[in-house]
């Protein structure tokens, strides 16, 4: 039998093909639900940041103390309105009263009755005072200023775009003391025109008692008749801390300039991505894509954090040391998915809007600095010594007794037993043969249409769609282009063509991906040791650390049971590709368990093709400086897999939101699923490839249009090709 080891050298991060004279190409990373579910991580108080004007962006302005966040609220504050703070006080306000009436006379006996005449500067000063206390003021006057800052809040005066917390403190400003008409309808302005993970916040610095209980007549009939129309559950669920706003951003909600300090403080708080989303929609095209870009510079900044705690936990003796660690990384990971869920639909909306001239027109061309930081971006980085210098290669690490290749060698087993556990265990020849167990072809042909009609709709703009038809099933004696992974390898391991040597290949082929793509065990070892491992265009190891890792694959396949384990691991991948050829490989197994875990696996399959079917779309020309790097090489990975992986979940921002819609339930689940109850679909990023890091960092270089035009329309240059 023909074995594309007879044709051509594939990468080896593809698995071999299983039938004749066909190659495999981008394997599908396998779920372990590691990955933070970007919709629902856990709400947080947003610590204090003070002020942040941007990534890689000079001091804040001076003169803007809006922009800085207000702090965790003190032992004195917390959970009280604004009457039992320690602030304030007829002394102070006496005293105030005095010391204004020796040096603005005028001014201050206006502002005894209520006046609201202050300047920029002196509101700015207030609004200092509230951040750094962390309290109300309390002084005779404050109310006013709070009115004041209201209403130029509420007319989007530049300067006043509050936060959440900042909000809160102005409420319990103007709760204090005596709660005259204008202040009752200042904090209904803040209340009514605050967006959901503001109110969130609001409500767990101030108790709804309060606002009931000093809100009046017409007032206090609006706040009620608010409460029961803008909560779940009305009035009754917020008096029980039970806060669920609804209806999304209401309308006449202020709209101010695009600010990073402002967006930084939503992500660090109580908002949804979603909300986010909807904010940042309301903006123009050009301030959405500066949100994106800063967000993608943060994320890189916080994903090199959380590898960096990671490391430290794997590392800590202390158990109490490392839980605390831990906590962080958890915290910070889910930060980074709210963010990579922001920065996703901003660029959707970069190829949805933009005919693709004008996208071509808006693309950059590289300077020698940026083609070097583009090729540099495509492989983890290698911790800087001292002074920022490259840190070459450590065979052992100073402390320690093992060399990397001997690590790699005690790792490599495990890394094996657990793919096998979860890919082969529960897939034998007795699972494949019952039909109870397994779902159809033509059913996955119902999928890979929406797939490729909701990748076209985001992308399509980029590539010929009419070249890329829709996947059909394979029928009996009529092969076509979406096939049963499974049946196709077992029909090549046991055809009597294949021999020994041809399926070691495959075998050593899939151990050799497994040191690039694992993210859990070997990236860690890499960092540790510095490694970065390097190969040219034929595979063959251009430094020690790729030697190392060339001799433990040699290793792990040589005996007949070795090679049969990995060749079970081959045949129940979850899925692949062939660029070339436009082939799709699928497993068809049903999983276990109650019919929610069914529903699931069609959305993940929803999800795989779509992955997939971008896999078929790469130009050839982005193949080409792809493989320049060797099929071994992390820089392939990133291309490939990584990018592909960045791809798909741009792809399904413009999906995300309609997951519950039942025209889309019936394609993605089938008839029967879609009228069930339905479930909660994870995020893409479920299988996300680790290089999903180093595509984001090539799109920070070289701009979200530049990797459109590599990996579409093959314009490498504009990666540094």
């Amino acid at each position: 039998m023909t074995t594309m080891f007879e044709t051509e050298r594939v990468p080896v991060s593809e698995p071999a093909p299983v039938g004749p004279a066909r190659e495999m190409d981008e394997r599908r990373p396998v779920g372990r639900d590691r990955q933070l579910d970007a919709g629902r991580e856990p709400e947080r108080d947003p610590a204090p940041l003070g002020r942040d004007p941007g990534p890689g962006r000079g001091a804040a302005r001076s003169q803007d103390f809006t922009k800085v966040p207000v702090g965790g609220r003190s032992p004195t504050s917390a959970g009280t309105a604004g009457r039992s703070s320690t602030s304030g006080g007829v002394l102070q306000d006496v005293g105030s009263f005095f010391s204004g009436l020796v040096s603005r006379p005028g001014a201050t006996i206006g502002r005894l009755f209520g006046a609201e005449s202050y300047s920029q500067p002196e509101l700015a000063r207030y609004l200092e005072h509230l951040l750094r206390r962390d309290d109300i003021e309390g002084d005779f006057d404050s109310d006013n200023k709070a009115r004041a800052v209201v209403k130029r809040w509420k007319s989007a005066t530049a300067g006043f775009d509050l936060s959440g917390r900042q909000k809160a403190l102005l409420i319990r400003e103007l709760l204090s003391g005596a709660t005259a008409g204008a202040d009752e309808a200042a904090i209904l302005d803040v209340l009514t025109l605050a967006e959901d993970g503001d109110l969130r916040l609001i409500f767990r610095a101030v108790p709804v008692a309060d606002l009931l209980g000093d809100l009046d007549g017409a007032n206090s009939r609006r706040l009620r008749a608010w409460l029961d129309t803008r909560f779940e559950g009305g009035q009754q669920a917020v008096s029980k801390d039970d806060v669920r706003p609804k209806g999304g951003l209401p309308p006449g909600a202020p709209l101010f300039g695009y600010d990073w300090a402002h967006l930084r403080l939503r992500l660090e708080g109580s908002y949804r991505p979603e909300e986010i989303i909807e904010e940042l929609a309301r903006h123009d095209p050009a301030e959405r894509e500066r949100a994106a870009k800063d967000l993608a510079v943060e994320r890189n900044r916080v994903g090199a954090r959380v590898l960096e705690l990671s490391d430290q936990a794997g590392h800590a003796a202390d158990k109490a040391a490392k839980a605390t660690l831990e906590e962080e990384v958890r915290a910070l990971a889910a930060k980074r998915a709210r963010m990579d869920v922001v920065m996703e639909d901003a660029f959707k909306d970069i190829a949805v809007v933009e005919r693709p001239a004008e996208l071509a027109a808006k693309a950059v061309t590289l300077t020698p600095d940026q083609k070097k930081a583009a090729r540099e971006a495509l492989a983890p980085p290698v911790t800087p010594g001292p002074g920022g210098a490259p840190t070459s290669f450590q065979d052992k690490v100073p402390g320690e007794k093992q060399t990397y290749e001997e690590k790699l060698r005690a790792l490599t087993p495990g890394i094996i037993e657990d793919h096998w556990s979860r890919q082969a265990k529960d897939r034998q020849p007795a699972d494949h043969s019952d039909p109870t167990k397994m779902h159809t072809l033509t059913e996955m042909e119902d999928v890979a249409k929406v797939s490729k009609d909701e990748t076209d709709v985001v992308l399509g703009g980029y590539y010929d769609q009419g070249g890329h038809p829709p996947m059909k099933a394979d029928r009996p004696g009529s092969r076509r282009s979406l096939h049963d992974l499974w049946a196709d390898t077992q029909s090549y391991l046991t055809d009597s063509t294949t021999t020994f040597a041809d399926k070691r290949a495959l075998a050593r082929a899939l151990v050799a991906y497994f040191f690039q793509a694992d993210k859990d065990t070997v990236a860690p070892l890499n960092r540790a040791h510095h490694a970065s491992p390097s190969f040219d265009l034929n595979n063959r190891p251009r430094n020690p650390e790729a030697a190392s890792q060339v001799k433990v694959a040699e290793e792990m396949t040589t005996t007949a049971p070795q090679v049969r384990r990995l060749n079970e691991i081959d045949r129940g991948w979850d899925a692949s590709a062939d660029s070339r050829t436009h082939d799709v490989n699928i497993q068809l197994f049903r999983p276990k368990g109650a019919v929610e875990n069914d529903q699931d696996f069609m959305w993940d399959m929803f999800q795989t093709l779509i992955h997939e079917y971008l896999h078929t779309l790469a130009h050839p020309r982005y193949r080409t400086f792809a493989n320049g790097f060797g099929g071994r090489s992390p820089q392939y990975n990133t291309l490939i897999e990584g990018m592909d992986s960045f791809l798909d979940e741009v792809v399904w921002a413009n999906i995300a939101s309609r997951v519950a819609d039942p025209a889309l339930r019936a394609k993605v689940e089938g008839p029967a699923h879609a009228k069930l109850r339905p479930i909660h679909v994870k995020h893409a990023s479920r299988r996300r490839y680790a290089s999903f890091a180093e595509a984001v960092r090539l799109v920070t270089v070289v701009g979200f249009r530049n990797v459109i035009l590599a990996y579409f329309k093959g314009d490498i240059a504009r990666i540094g090709g």
